[in-house]
């Protein structure tokens, strides 16, 4: 891991940023990219991306949508600090936040305000299908994970045919990458011997990637997750949700969870879900981890989703209520 001064750089921990000129050269250092490199691929001279490290200048706003579209790195977090607004970055996960609470606590912001929808009005995500879909996604993955090889984009081709609402990637208000949510199907034998291999990767082939909804039971893997902020956190997490909420025979699936995210283990542990597998990677300080629980211990009406299903619930009841009463008004 690269030192500064003796000291280690830890790119998957929240850093407070203040300037954009210390985020690009974060960026930089992270990637061992150099300063012309950059600016060819955002499209500007060497000595404008000097200035802008150096922050004698801002950048405009079509600098910005390049900058975003090159480093995968939020739109957002270019507009705050162009405009001198500090916020807190994790450069691994590409996770903003605007305050330290969210920066290190996301798993108690998560389900602070349920009531607040935030940005999701604002927010759009489509089935991953397109190629560039899966370019972007498994690219972010691999930051992310630290995985030593790609899932098969065709693995992820197929997962999203059968589970098109639940493989869905995420985009913001400018139409930039926000985040993604990847589900694979298995079947239970499949999963099972998933747990004893070293890598998910090497296992993974299309072949296990099974319609488990057609065979009435199964396990739904949440293999990768990127949510660049809280509002998308929320935003992936009700999908998922909603999608569950509908789904009949709920007891004869398993909901297991592969995450990188440290603060995530307090979350899923109180919610029932228990720690299977490690995967520590010896390069990289992400230690991923795997959890499962019955889907229908998620659903239950005292479970861990008990808001999220009585909110989904009562919108269905709303928009059942008003189509009788359009229907009354029409006879």
């Amino acid at each position: 891991m690269p030192t500064l001064q003796g000291t280690k750089i830890s790119y998957s921990k929240p850093k407070i940023y203040k300037s954009l000129g210390s985020l690009i050269k974060d960026y930089r250092q992270w990637r061992e990219l150099s300063q012309e490199t950059i600016a060819r691929l955002v499209g500007v001279s060497a000595r404008q991306l000097r200035n802008w490290e150096a922050d004698r200048r801002r950048a405009r706003i079509e600098n910005l949508h390049d900058l975003a579209e090159v480093t995968g790195i939020p739109m957002q977090v270019f507009v705050a600090l162009n405009a001198d607004q500090p916020l807190w970055y994790s450069m691994q996960e590409r996770r903003f936040a605007y305050s330290s609470v969210e920066a290190h606590s996301l798993h108690r912001e998560l389900f602070r305000y349920p009531e607040k929808s935030g940005d999701e009005i604002l927010l759009k995500s489509e089935p991953i299908s397109k190629n560039k879909h899966m370019s972007m996604v498994l690219s972010c993955h691999q930051d992310i994970y630290c995985t030593l090889k790609p899932l098969r984009s065709d693995v992820v081709q197929k997962a999203s045919m059968i589970l098109p609402d639940l493989n869905r990637i995420i985009f913001d208000s400018w139409g930039h990458y926000a985040g993604h949510s990847i589900w694979l199907p298995l079947k239970i034998d499949d999963y099972n011997q998933l747990k004893q291999e070293a890598s998910f990767e090497s296992y993974l082939t299309p072949d296990k990637i099974s319609d488990v909804i057609a065979l009435g039971e199964g396990i739904f893997l949440d293999y990768s997750s990127y949510l660049s902020s809280l509002d998308v956190a929320q935003f992936k997490i009700m999908n998922s949700v909603r999608y569950f909420a509908n789904l009949k025979q709920n007891a004869n699936y398993l909901l297991a969870v592969y995450t990188a995210m440290e603060e995530l283990n307090e979350l899923l542990s109180n919610m029932g879900m228990e720690a299977i597998r490690s995967y520590e990677n010896m390069n990289s300080e992400v230690c991923n981890k795997l959890y499962e629980v019955g889907l229908d211990v998620m659903l239950k009406p005292d479970g861990p989703w008990k808001w999220l299903v009585e909110k989904i619930r009562k919108k269905q009841e709303m928009a059942s209520s008003e189509q009788r009463d359009k229907k009354g008004n029409n006879i």
